[in-house]
């Protein structure tokens, strides 16, 4: 199993009842854990923040093959003007055999944690933003240079976005849960 395939089995495994609700919260969780343990997963800027195709693919091909049950439940057109689905990824018998083939305290720690701090997919996504946004062009942390930054990545975020996502990043970098990004 690569470390990809790990990585969201255990997000998965380690939300409430072994059910996580929402590509974004899955995407964004995953990207935290590739901050925090270095697995080498490759992100991109994407609508809602960082996003890796090699995450979506892995997802798909664990629910081809029977490790996620992938739950689909179309919304009303005025609910999510971007998607309309809400996809829920519950871990299967095969998926917690998996991991059990391969345990990793260290991985499981770490999703603990991550999902510890919030499982609100919003505020997962602003934060991936922030922390993205200052990883890549460092340096000027004001106000106005995070939002040009994001207005040049097509991120809209506001003020009370940035200021939450702030302290979920602090929180995260002060448990150990992430490195101070330079």
């Amino acid at each position: 199993m690569d470390a990809t395939e790990k990585a969201v089995l255990c997000i998965v495994r380690s939300s409430r009842n072994n059910t996580l609700q929402g590509r974004t919260l899955l995407q964004k969780a995953i990207y935290f854990l590739n901050e925090t343990m270095d697995l080498g997963i490759r992100y991109r800027p994407h609508y809602f923040g960082p996003f890796s195709e090699d995450v979506a693919n892995t997802i798909a091909s664990l629910v081809a093959v029977g490790a996620l049950r992938e739950m689909v439940e179309c919304l009303p057109a005025s609910s999510d003007p971007f998607d309309g689905c809400r996809y829920t990824y519950i871990l299967t018998e095969l998926g917690r055999l998996m991991l059990e083939q391969e345990p990793d305290g260290d991985l499981e720690s770490a999703c603990r944690e991550i999902l510890g701090e919030t499982d609100d997919y919003s505020e997962l996504a602003a934060a991936a933003k922030l922390h993205h946004i200052i990883k890549r062009h460092g340096g000027d942390f004001s106000y106005e240079a995070v939002m040009a930054n994001a207005h040049d990545l097509g991120w809209k975020l506001q003020p009370r976005q940035i200021e939450n996502a702030a302290r979920l990043l602090v929180r995260l970098l002060r448990k150990g849960h992430l490195k101070a990004a330079s």
